[in-house]
Formats: C-alpha cells, structure tokens, sequence
C-alpha cells in the first residue's frame, strides 16, 4: 500500500473504512480513489486526481482529514435514504415528496416505481398542471377544497378518480402533509393507494344494499327481523297486515302481538334459536282491532354470538274463509244445510267406531211424493218440503246423526236404541204438514254390528231396504240377508248383459205413435228386448235398471238406435214417419251421441229430421245451461226432442222455455189414473195445454182403454200410443200395422 493510502487510512479510521490506493494511468494525470464502505449495502467512491505522483504533504493530509468528516456526516443520510428509499419501494402502495404550488407542482424529489405502474405516466410527461389536470371533472372541485385544508397544515384524506395515460380513471386513496413551506412553494409527502377494486365493491355492495333493501320491502310476504324478541325491522308488508306504523312496532316484544296460547311457544323457540324452521297458523289483532289470519315462519340465525329471528308472514284470512266455505260446500247439503253423503259416511264411521256404540240403525229416507209436490205446487213448495224435513230430523234426532244424501233422500243412524223407539222417533220425524202437503216416505234400515261394519255398505243395505219397502208398497222395510242373493243375481245379469252388448244380439221392436187428430199412425217408438239362452226372454223392467246401474245402457241404446236405422231407413222415405229414440243422460252429454247420429245416418242414409230424441226431466236438469247448447246442436241436424214421462221430474218452467222441446210425453201414471182421481186428470189437463202454449206436441203413453181415448181427445192431445192401439212390434208387423192404418185405427 502506498504511503498516501496509509495515511487515508489513518485518518479515515480503519476500524469503519476500507480504503483502496489505485493508480491508474491518464495521460498526464493520477488517478487516489478513495472507496469508503459504509456498511455491507452501502459503498461510496470519492475520486482525487494528480497531475503527478502523489506524495503527502500536511496541506493534503488537511485535505483528506476534511474529507473524511464529510464523509462521516453524508454517510448516516445516505444509510437513512437508502433504506427508506428501498423501503418505499417495495410497498403496495406510491409515496411521493413533492415540492407544489398547489395545486400545481414544480419538483418531484421522490415517486414510487409502483405510481409509475399504476398510472402509466412518466416523470417527463409531468407538467406543473399535470396532476390537477387528470383529477376526475367531477371530484376536481373536492380535491381543490381539499388543498385548501392541505395549506393550511392539515393531513388530508381523499378519495378521487385520476385518469391513467391510457385514458382510462382509477380510484386513488391519497394521504398527504405538508413537511416544509417558504413562501408559495410546499414540500409535500404522502402516499396513493389504487382503491378502484374497493370502490367497485363498495358500489356493487351499494347495489346490493339498495336491492336487498326494496326486495324486503316489496316482498309478497311480510318480514320481522328480531333481537332478543324485540322487533328491529319490519317491511311495508307488515305495516299494511298489522295497521302499525313501523316505528311504533321497532323495538317492542313479537309475542305482545300473538294470542295468548301462542306466546310461550314463541318465548320457548326464540329461547332456544332453533335454526330448523318452525311454521304455524295463528290469528292477530290488528291495530283496528280486525281479526286476520296469518302463517308464520320463524327461524334464528347465530351471527357473531348474536340471536338473531326471522320471521316470514303471509295473510291467509282470505284462504281460511275460502277453505272454511269450500269446506261447508263439500260437506254439506247447500239447500238444507245439513251433511251430504260425504260427510254423513265420515259422521257414521266415527259413530260405529265409538267404544260407546253397542248397535245402530241406519236409515234411507225417499220422499215419495217430491215430484208430484213440485209439479203441483212448484220447486219452491218443493225445496220448502225438503227443508222441513231436515229441520225434523234436525230436532228430533238427540242420539244420532242425519243427512241428505241426493235429491230426495234423506239418511240417519241412531245408536243404541231399539226398533221400537226408532220408529217411534220416524213417526216423530215425518209427523207434519206442510200447507196442503203432507210427505209421503219409504225408509229401509240396515244395522250395527248385525249388517256389517262398513259405512258405506250399511248405506248400500238401507238401500236395499228401501227399494223392497217401495216394491212392497210398505213404510219401512228392514235390511235381510236374502238381499244379498239378489246381488250375486244382479252381478251375474250384468255379464250376461256384457255379452250380449259385445255380440250385438239384441233385437228392436216398434210401438206405434197415433194421431188423435189424423187417427193414422205418425211414428214408432223403438222399445229393446233380450232373449239369453241361459235365461230366455228377460223383461226390460228387470234389465235395463240393471244396465243403468253398471252404466251399460248406453251400449244398449247405440245398438237399437243402429238397428232401428238400418231397419227403417227405405220405410221412411216419403212418409211422414218418425222415429223415437231413448237416450240416457250418459249418452246426451257425450260427444259420442252427435258422432253416432252422424255416422249411423251417413251409413243407412236416414234423415235425421224423421229422429226424435226421447230424454227426461231429470236428464235435461242434470246441468241446464250444457243441456240448452246440446239441444242446439241437435236441432241444427234437424233432431226433434221429446221429454219423456213429463210430470215425473222436476223441470222449470224457464228451462222448459229454454229447451224449446217439440214434443212431451204425458207419463203413464197419470193416463192410468185420469178417468178415476181428479187430480190426475188435472195434471193431463195442465201438461196438455203446457205443451200447447210451448209450441210442442202433446204425447199421452200407456192408453189402454177407450175411455182415456176420448178423453183425450176431448182434452185435444195429440198423440199417444200404448196397448189400446198395439203393442210393440218387430219390423215386419209394423209396416203392416202401418199399413192398416189408413184405416180408422180409433173405435
């Protein structure tokens, strides 16, 4: 080492230097360098220049020993900035120190490499109006407020937009001081942070405040939010249920506002803040004292050691009147208002079941004389009729229940008592007089335990009983085990007649239709017969409820109303001729009857204006308003229709009007026994003239006597048929009779 490197030494101290002596040739000059390590990250070089070689003189040695403590005093800030400067640089966020004029800026000492990344911007791209100039247009007017306080001494805290070089804005949060001020110039320190993800969270986060917010308040439903019990939110939905302004619900307790027999349920649950969903129905009062219904769901929530309920409320006032309604219509007769057959079969099972019922009968009640009261006297004297008898078993069934099961039967079932107090209490029962009516029944009754357990077959047996006690011409008839046969009977004529539907061997006969007027004969009616091999020629009396019973009579009727076209179809061509055709309530309201009529009348090629449909009271009234279009369909093919067994029924006379029937037909009950009883008379009498003023032709059946004849012509009736003229014939023997016709067919 040279002598003027140890005397750096030397002087330098080299306890805390490493000094390198390095001479160097330049030309002419010598090159001391003098590297000074401050500490391992830290190295200053100072370069001293001689024209010649160095040797050490005392001026220099002051030289050096001055340099050193220049050295000494610059090295602790060059430490301190390079570790804040490394430092600074490596933070997430941009430091700055600036020397402004607010809000311009005239010097940057220091900017972190991350602002130049996050903006884009070079320091030469910066100009004195550079920063203010790229604030957003609409924070411009806030920050400046801002630089106001920042003058003034105060550390300022912004949040602003600053367009980036590429056009586009960030959010920037800005932290600044003022560490310096002499005159108009101010050295600022600070720091940026890039808030633009916060920003687009907090505004989502807005978004979803505002839609969270007008969701619960426009929810379908309303909402409670509770703490502790205590109300602390509640929606638009719930002022409106309540009548409570929301401030006056806020903070006070859910369970002042349930009834009674509510409250510790509710206490208990939001006791314990069961997150599984608790759901019940309880009514409310509100602020007007109303009475609402509501479904409640309640749930809790532990959110940050806290309780907290929610509680979901719908109003369902209105669907607990319109069940409680729907209810009374379903189980309840709506004219008597007494249970129908569904709940009268729910009543006698919970009867039988009872451990208290040792025996009980049950009964079937028919009103007899319904139709002829409401043809008499009108529905209205016949509903009344109705009505009192329900308001009779009502009063004086005590040990008991009742109901009406259809139109005029009734049903009861009293518990332990005997046959002669039952009795005794239908003598009771049917012991009044309604006006100039009096009821005319027939009960069957079946019994507990003897007859079955079964609700519905105990009803079935009363049944039974009360078709003997009609049959028998009795009062009341009780249930026997004989019946039972006469089902197997029953169930075995329905095979057979099954057979025979899918066979077709069935064979139409034909009982002629006289004019009064023309003596002639105007049409047939078509009458069906069955010959079984097993069982010979059956009776249509004894069949055809059969087939009506196991919904076979339509089937029947298809194949005599084919037959019958096929038969007649040349025979009434050119002739005033029609045909009557029965046709039950299945076969009316089905769109198969209009495709059959078209189809059997396309392939004979028959007129459907030589058809007239034969159809009863009790068909038409089963749904009016359907029956009317139907009939309109009908007549527009050129179908006439006939009422069959008038007076038996229970027509109206709007509806009467409204079928617009070319023909009714005057029963047999009444033509037997007009010449003899008064009343009966009268009613031929009034259905001859009803007919008439309709416009319809008037059809008397079942005349077997000469005196019926003249008296019905006398009352003008226009039709009729019957034994008197001919029973019902096969085809061949009525073109005869048709024939013989033309001649005077009336003594």
């Amino acid at each position: 080492m040279s002598s003027l490197a140890q005397v750096l030494v030397k002087f330098l101290g080299a306890q805390r230097y490493e000094l390198d002596w390095e001479g160097k040739e330049l030309k002419e000059e010598r090159v001391l360098t003098l590297s000074v390590k401050v500490d391992n990250l830290t190295k200053v070089n100072i370069h001293i220049f001689f024209k010649d070689k160095p040797s050490i003189s005392e001026e220099e040695k002051h030289f050096i020993e001055f340099i050193r403590k220049y050295v000494e005093r610059v090295s602790e800030r060059i430490i301190s900035y390079t570790i804040y400067k490394t430092l600074l640089d490596s933070y997430s966020f941009s430091a700055f120190l600036i020397d402004a004029e607010p809000p311009n800026i005239r010097r940057i000492i220091y900017v972190s490499p991350t602002l130049k990344n996050l903006l884009g911007w070079d320091i030469s791209d910066v100009s004195r109006d550079w920063w203010i100039e790229n604030v957003h247009p609409e924070d411009r007017k806030r920050v400046l407020e801002s630089l106001e306080a920042l003058k003034r001494g105060s550390c300022i805290k912004l949040t602003y937009r600053f367009r980036k070089k590429n056009g586009n804005y960030v959010w920037l949060y800005m932290v600044a001081k003022v560490l310096e001020k002499t005159d108009s110039l101010y050295r600022v320190a600070g720091y940026v942070f890039d808030v633009t993800h916060t920003k687009e969270l907090e505004k989502d986060l807005e978004l979803h405040k505002r839609m969270f917010k007008a969701v619960l308040e426009h929810l379908p439903a309303g909402l409670l939010i509770l703490k502790g019990g205590k109300i602390i939110f509640a929606n638009d939905y719930i002022e409106q249920l309540s009548e409570y302004k929301r401030q006056e619900i806020l903070g006070k307790d859910l369970i002042n506002y349930l009834p009674k027999h509510y409250r510790n349920f509710a206490k208990r649950f939001l006791r314990e803040c069961n997150p599984e969903p608790q759901e019940f129905q309880v009514y409310i009062y509100t602020k007007e004292g109303k009475r609402k219904f509501i479904k409640v769901k309640l749930f809790c929530l532990n959110l940050d050691q806290e309780r907290i309920s929610v509680a979901l409320v719908t109003e369902i006032t209105q669907e607990i009147i319109f069940r409680k309604k729907l209810t009374y219509f379903l189980l309840y007769d709506q004219l008597t208002r007494i249970p129908n057959r569904l709940y009268f079969q729910y009543l006698l099972k919970k009867l039988i079941s009872s451990p208290d019922t040792k025996i009980a009968f049950i009964g079937v009640v028919s009103i007899e004389n319904l139709n002829a009261v409401n043809f008499l006297y009108g529905f209205k004297a016949g509903n009344e009729l109705i009505k009192e008898i329900a308001r009779s078993l009502r009063s004086k069934i005590r040990n008991g229940i009742y109901g009406r099961l259809s139109g005029r039967l009734f049903a009861f079932a009293l518990k332990n008592t005997s046959s002669e107090e039952l009795k005794r209490t239908l003598s009771e029962i049917f012991n009044f007089k309604l006006k100039e009516v009096e009821p005319d029944v027939r009960v069957g009754v079946s019994r507990y335990p003897e007859d079955g357990n079964c609700p519905e077959d105990l009803i079935r047996k009363a049944e039974f009983a009360l078709m003997f006690a009609r049959s028998e011409g009795i009062k009341i008839s009780f249930y026997k085990r004989d019946y039972e046969s006469k089902l197997k009977e029953e169930i075995k004529i329905k095979e057979l007649l099954e057979e025979s539907i899918n066979r077709k061997s069935f064979r139409v006969v034909y009982q002629p239709i006289v004019s009064l007027k023309g003596q002639k004969v105007v049409g047939a009616e078509t009458l069906v017969r069955w010959y079984h091999e097993e069982l010979g020629e059956v009776s249509p009396n004894f069949f055809i409820p059969i087939a009506e019973k196991y919904g076979l009579v339509s089937k029947v009727n298809y194949i005599v109303m084919e037959k019958a076209f096929k038969e007649l179809s040349k025979f009434v061509k050119g002739r005033e001729f029609f045909l009557s055709v029965n046709v039950n309530a299945e076969q009316f309201y089905s769109e198969e009857l209009i495709q059959k009529l078209e189809e059997y009348s396309k392939e004979f090629n028959f007129p459907l204006n030589r058809v007239i449909l034969e159809l009863t009271e009790r068909t038409l009234m089963e749904k009016s308003e359907k029956a009317v279009e139907i009939l309109n369909e009908l007549k527009s093919l050129g179908v006439k229709i006939a009422i069959d067994d008038f007076g038996t029924g229970y027509s109206s006379m709007h509806y009467l009007v409204e079928f617009n029937v070319d023909e009714i037909k005057i029963d047999k009950s009444f033509i037997d026994k007009m010449i003899d009883n008064v009343n009966a008379w009268q009613v031929v009498r009034n259905i001859i003239e009803l007919s008439h003023n309709l416009g319809a032709l008037s059809l008397a059946e079942g005349v077997e006597k000469e005196e019926q004849v003249r008296e019905l012509k006398k009352l003008l009736c226009d039709e009729a048929q019957g034994y008197y003229f001919s029973p019902p014939l096969p085809f061949k023997k009525l073109i005869e009779f048709v024939e013989k016709g033309k001649q005077n067919l009336i003594k």
